[in-house]
């Protein structure tokens, strides 16, 4: 464990830069979600919890020079991605309770849902203090879900959904573009928080970082190379972490079917492309050809016959139906997503797994996605022959009637995500 007080650079620079908009809070649902055993007696000890989207523009970095031994690492940033995450905050009601600290982790992802491990090893004394305490859903998969290494006892069927996968009637909005900005992330968090932002009108004097496991490695990469850039923290408590730092991630945008004779790649992620290309094994091959050994092969697309609505509904049906012909027309296939762990065995990919997420509505915006979509395609359902325009039409208002029947209930495609990794 390691308390590092003070940051590499002076603290009046923690403001300076873009801060995450935290104006958003998040509601409906099932409430708030993180992974913990015990749920926090938090009324008992005059705290409330609110949860909001952290959204904003965040950068990567890139690494200038070694990354040696001792830490003394110069970054600088390299692209740029929006960003929707969230951050849970736990805070004193009454503001004269407040004792003017934070503490922000960097929520742990080690077991395929966020979770704050250091929220519960120092909650006696985060209360008895008076802190506040911010969880910041950094990492991807906490967010979007993905290929989970160690499930925990009792995590079986939570585990590598994300949270957009576990309540997508809460988390729907959300989108994380990946762990190369996560420590941007992170500042833009801070800097927002120190402004007051997210606190109910509490103003911090002073604002810590902490992570444990997996987040504490994390941490000394932000540390090391990221502080001394943002001086975002007075603080760090870095909580149990192996002798390493967390890699950076730099992202590269490559054709899936040109080879260009790169072997170096440790992650090729594809979403909703097989589904697009005329040869599916010919574009996994082409992607297995890019890893180095060990390294792991991602791919998301589309069950769209998975679709489902209840009670039943013939335009419902019918609206799968022709957006299903109207793909197979120009050449795409939106019945791919259960091929995908076949295909990527057949292009020699090892440990191979696959997981499924399909979001669900009783009300909101979700239960318009199936009326868009079918005026959307309408010419060129036309065009195609498929139907009549009149009958899109039809289609498209009674679809929209089934949408405000109260207790009805619509599904989005479902999305099915396979993995696997290169032979060693």
């Amino acid at each position: 464990m390691l308390l590092a007080i003070g940051g590499c650079s002076d603290s009046s620079s923690s403001t300076s830069g873009p801060a995450a908009d935290l104006a958003e809070e998040l509601t409906g649902g099932s409430g708030p979600f993180i992974g913990e055993a015990v749920s926090p007696r938090l009324e008992d000890f005059g705290y409330v919890q609110r949860e909001y989207v952290a959204a904003g523009t965040a950068s990567s970095y890139r690494a200038v020079g070694a990354l040696g031994a001792d830490g003394r690492w110069t970054f600088e940033p390299e692209l740029e991605a929006p960003y929707r995450t969230r951050v849970l905050v736990r805070r004193p009601a009454d503001a004269a309770d407040f004792s003017g600290t934070v503490i922000v982790e960097w929520l742990n992802v080690s077991g395929g849902v966020d979770a704050g491990p250091d929220y519960t090893s120092l909650e006696e004394e985060i209360v008895r203090r008076g802190h506040a305490w911010v969880g910041v859903s950094a990492q991807l998969i906490g967010v979007e879900g993905g290929p989970v290494l160690v499930i925990a006892p009792g995590a079986e069927g939570l585990a590598g959904r994300g949270l957009k996968g576990l309540d997508p009637a809460r988390y729907g909005s959300l989108a994380h573009p990946g762990d190369g900005f996560s420590f941007d992330i992170f500042t833009q968090a801070a800097r927002a928080l120190r402004a007051g932002d997210g606190l109910g009108g509490l103003r911090p004097d002073v604002v810590l970082a902490a992570g444990e496991s997996q987040s504490a490695i994390a941490l000394v990469t932000y540390y090391d190379g990221v502080q001394p850039l943002t001086g975002a923290f007075d603080g760090f408590l870095v909580h149990s972490r192996a002798s390493v730092g967390l890699p950076l991630v730099t992202l590269e945008q490559r054709d899936a079917l040109e080879d260009d004779g790169r072997r170096d790649f440790d992650l090729v992620y594809a979403r909703f492309l097989l589904s697009h290309v005329r040869s599916p094994a010919a574009a996994l091959a082409r992607m297995r050809r890019a890893l180095r050994p060990g390294a792991l092969l991602v791919v998301e697309d589309v069950d769209f016959p998975g679709h489902f609505c209840h009670p039943p509904c013939a335009a419902f049906a019918r609206y799968v139906e022709l957006y299903v012909a109207a793909a197979r027309l120009r050449g795409a296939d939106a019945t791919i997503g259960p091929r995908l762990p076949g295909l990527l065995r057949e292009a020699g990919l090892e440990a191979v797994g696959v997981d499924v997420v399909q979001p669900a509505f009783v009300d909101g915006d979700g239960k318009r996605i199936a009326q868009l979509t079918m005026a959307g395609i309408r010419d060129a359902v036309v065009a195609a022959g498929l139907a009549t325009g009149d009958e899109v039409d039809a289609l498209v208002a009674e679809l929209d009637a089934y949408r405000a029947t109260p207790g009805t209930v619509e599904t989005a495609a479902r999305i099915v995500r396979a993995w696997g990794t290169s032979a060693g």
